[in-house]
């Protein structure tokens, strides 16, 4: 990222920068990303009933919300949940998003990986909704090599497991092989 793109804040050293990519967080502005993308692109009926399900938030269904509290009684659940499930969310969103005439899943996707990645955030959506794990580019060039050789019939065998361990690294929580 280019250093115009970085907050004054990291740029001037008063935030820091996390040394190691996030994997299991979900930062302030990863939650404030989700609340406003289900305020602007949702309708309020339909953002409580996607909140209430991933989160299994059964009491937000049974409270009989005005429309200005229905806000204001989403973002503390999605400020207090665990991380793993903002992560839900997200691909909650996603599923649900053709539903609504607002957005469309091309500009989520993007704009949500625009934000994992100023966050440093080790995820990213890819084109069927589904979040994955990032690999260091180098280490990710050398994996599109590997996939591009097992794809000749003589290695089917070595893809298959290739493809078995992609998905344990990608499981959350990760199956270690």
């Amino acid at each position: 990222m280019n250093d115009r793109a970085r907050r004054f804040s990291l740029r001037q050293g008063i935030e820091a920068e996390p040394e190691q990519p996030i994997l299991e967080d979900a930062p302030k502005r990863l939650r404030f990303f989700v609340l406003q993308f289900l305020k602007n692109n949702f309708y309020d009926h339909v953002a409580v009933e996607l909140v209430a399900r991933v989160l299994c938030q059964p009491a937000l269904l049974t409270s009989n919300l005005r429309n200005p509290d229905v806000w204001a009684n989403i973002q503390p659940r999605i400020d207090q949940c665990e991380w793993w499930e903002i992560y839900n969310l997200l691909e909650g969103i996603y599923v649900e998003l053709p539903s609504m005439s607002s957005g469309t899943q091309p500009h989520f996707v993007e704009s949500l990986n625009r934000v994992l990645s100023e966050e440093s955030i080790a995820w990213k959506m890819d084109a069927q909704g589904h979040l994955q794990r990032l690999l260091p580019a180098p280490i990710q060039a050398e994996i599109e090599i590997l996939f591009q050789e097992l794809q000749a019939p003589k290695w089917s065998t070595a893809l298959d497991h290739f493809k078995t361990a992609r998905a344990a690294y990608n499981a959350r929580p990760r199956r270690d092989r």
